[in-house]
């Protein structure tokens, strides 16, 4: 009798439903749970990190793949520094702060796709900033518990979002 194997995406580690589960998370302002936030993946920013870089950039006929991986590269590392030296009890994993940062690019990609339609894009851009930087605080307040720090944590975190804006909005 054969053994049960288990699929092979779980065995990789990619699990579509908490990838989808964490994407409505972002989409709806809902809070993440505990184990949702001890368990994030990087399928989920690779995915949107594609379809920032390839789809909507090239769409716009931006090729920009360098500044993209490298402003994520680099500003991940900048963010998770800061936010590590401001925690007092718990210790963000650079894994978690990519995860995290990935996920909260969700509302940028979807102002790089309504920004060639639209002639208001100072404020689709500002709103999409705001968006990603709510949710991305949100998930690092609950990961840190930082609620007393929660607005010097979203400075970085704003900052880092802008940037994004700058490439795909301009």
């Amino acid at each position: 009798m054969e053994e049960e194997e288990a699929p092979l995406l779980e065995e990789l580690g990619i699990i579509p439903r908490d990838i989808l589960r964490r994407t409505l998370c972002v989409l709806t302002f809902r809070k993440v749970g505990d184990e949702m936030l001890d368990s994030m993946d990087m399928t989920g920013p690779v995915l949107i990190l594609l379809g920032l870089g390839c789809s909507c950039l090239l769409l716009s006929g931006k090729v920009h793949f360098e500044y993209v991986y490298g402003l994520m590269t680099g500003g991940t590392f900048g963010v998770w520094a800061l936010l590590n030296l401001m925690s007092r009890s718990k210790l963000l994993s650079i894994h978690r702060t990519i995860s995290v940062l990935g996920y909260g690019l969700l509302p940028i990609l979807l102002v790089s796709f309504l920004a060639p339609f639209t002639k208001l894009k100072p404020y689709v851009a500002t709103a999409g900033v705001l968006w990603s930087t709510s949710t991305a605080s949100r998930f690092v307040e609950e990961a840190l518990d930082m609620q007393a720090q929660r607005y010097l944590a979203a400075y970085p975190i704003m900052l880092f979002y802008i940037c994004f804006t700058f490439i795909t909005v301009l």
